[in-house]
């Protein structure tokens, strides 16, 4: 397939144009673009990952439960059909996704955007695994609103939160032993027009093409996230993707880095559609993963 770079790059803006135009404001607090695309510059691939960072008024801001409207949800919901219908041909594939956590469109013949909605309300953010929160807060493009440094952010994140969090070493190690990838979502509460957050557990241990690209992701995701987090303990400071893989290096005495580096190639590659999923040996891949892990927890 021909890789037109500026279709992909024009379809991606007109995308985030039409999801600040379309959404309703009301409820609205901060409406931002993080991770890779908060960087205006960053280069377009075969699978693309648009992560959208929503943050609406709390059901109740009179305490401190994480609640948020339904309709706010819906809202969302009815944008993200009507541009995924007005915006993916034969050429791109718009694909949503709810989840919060490291899930990416598995490779096909097509260029993909995934939508990759994360909604917060101001409870849920100031409730937030740090590293998480240390991330969003200081790595994001500002569409609408507030910066959402401006609700609550982290001057640093902790050694213990490294180890500790959601998708932080330990919890990364358990979910690559087990095959399974843990995630947040919204759904119903109590009430039928309130939404409540829940982690829930999708398990990526079977040979099929879709878990096994999950489960990549998953490992590809624990290895470079916590390693990058491990090195932002000495710079205190978040950086472009690539900036930050690249002073990894000043870990290099205490881990693996001939593996690091081949996870990310495995990444890059995955973006790419360049892997043929099948000849990965997971278990020997999961092995390492692990090991390099616990030896990066052991930097601490």
């Amino acid at each position: 397939m021909d890789f037109k770079k500026n279709v992909i790059e024009n379809r991606i803006n007109e995308i985030i144009d039409q999801l600040l135009a379309r959404l309703k404001k009301d409820n609205l607090i901060s409406l931002s673009i993080i991770g890779s695309f908060s960087d205006e510059d960053h280069e377009v691939e075969m699978n693309n990952d648009l992560d959208i960072l929503y943050i609406y008024e709390d059901a109740n801001p009179n305490n401190n439960r994480v609640r948020m409207k339904l309709e706010d949800l819906k809202d969302i919901e009815k944008v993200s059909n009507e541009i995924i219908n007005e915006y993916s041909d034969d050429y791109i594939d718009v694909i949503p996704c709810f989840k919060c956590g490291p899930f990416k469109p598995a490779p096909s013949d097509k260029i993909n955007i995934e939508l990759h909605h994360i909604v917060y309300t101001p409870n849920r953010w100031i409730q937030e695994a740090p590293t998480f929160l240390f991330d969003r807060a200081n790595k994001n493009r500002l569409l609408y609103g507030i910066n959402p440094s401006e609700i609550y952010k982290l001057d640093n994140i902790t050694k213990y939160n490294i180890k500790r969090d959601l998708f932080g070493i330990h919890h990364s190690i358990k979910m690559i032993e087990e095959g399974v990838i843990k995630y947040c979502i919204w759904e119903p509460s109590e009430s039928s027009d309130i939404l409540k957050v829940k982690v829930h557990s999708e398990d990526v241990s079977s040979i099929n093409d879709k878990d096994r690209y999950a489960f990549l992701e998953l490992i590809c995701y624990s290895v470079i996230k916590n390693t990058i987090n491990a090195n932002r303990i000495k710079t205190k400071s978040v950086q472009s993707f690539n900036e930050e893989t690249g002073k990894v290096r000043s870990l290099s005495d205490e881990i693996d880095m001939v593996f690091f580096q081949q996870i990310v190639e495995l990444k890059n590659d995955l973006r790419w559609n360049k892997l043929n999923i099948n000849e990965i040996d997971f278990e020997l891949l999961s092995k390492k993963a692990v090991k390099f892990l616990y030896d990066l927890s052991l930097t601490l």
